[in-house]
């Protein structure tokens, strides 16, 4: 099962699915529904305008590229801003044993000129690192082989986005890049 919460808008996400080559279900639920304009007011949830099952392979996120899917995340903005507390999860390839996140801890005024970053995985290992004003890279090593990997991000630190935007961010991600053995 997997969880995770958007607002109004065009989404595109990367799933991971057990057996590409077998059959896949999938199950859709919304907390919110609604109702189409007269004359039709058939209760809607969300319009789908595509569901693709294929495998392709190792996916890079890139967070700075609007039309770029992006993996399933909670407190994860399209745009990469990202709260003091989220998830994600990545689609993992047969040869994918690492994945590097890119982040921006910004320096304006008023941020305190580090955060603190503990990165939890779904087989409880836990790794902690300093995010720096600037760019940071954080290796996160993986098991190739898996369908994904989850991983709960938390963070000692949060400010509010400059206005008009009011979220309660800790970082920006940028990218997520896997590297793969050779």
């Amino acid at each position: 099962h997997y969880r995770f919460s958007c607002g109004p808008g065009a989404f595109d996400w990367a799933i991971p699915v057990g057996n590409a080559s077998g059959v896949t279900s999938l199950e859709i639920h919304s907390s919110l529904h609604a109702q189409l304009p007269n004359p039709d007011l058939r209760p809607v949830a969300a319009h789908f305008s595509s569901i693709g099952l294929e495998d392709k392979g190792v996916y890079s996120y890139d967070y700075s590229n609007p039309d770029m899917a992006r993996p399933i995340a909670s407190n994860v903005g399209s745009d990469g801003w990202t709260s003091p507390n989220s998830e994600i999860t990545i689609p993992v390839s047969e040869n994918t044993h690492a994945f590097l996140l890119k982040l921006e801890y910004p320096g304006w005024a008023g941020i305190a000129s580090h955060a603190n970053l503990t990165i939890h995985d779904q087989d409880n290992h836990v790794s902690s690192t300093v995010l720096n004003q600037g760019i940071n890279d954080i290796t996160i090593p993986c098991k190739g082989g898996g369908r994904q990997i989850t991983l709960r991000l938390e963070t000692d630190v949060s400010f509010s986005l400059p206005a008009p935007d009011s979220r309660r961010c800790a970082y920006r991600l940028i990218a997520i890049t896997p590297s793969q053995l050779k």
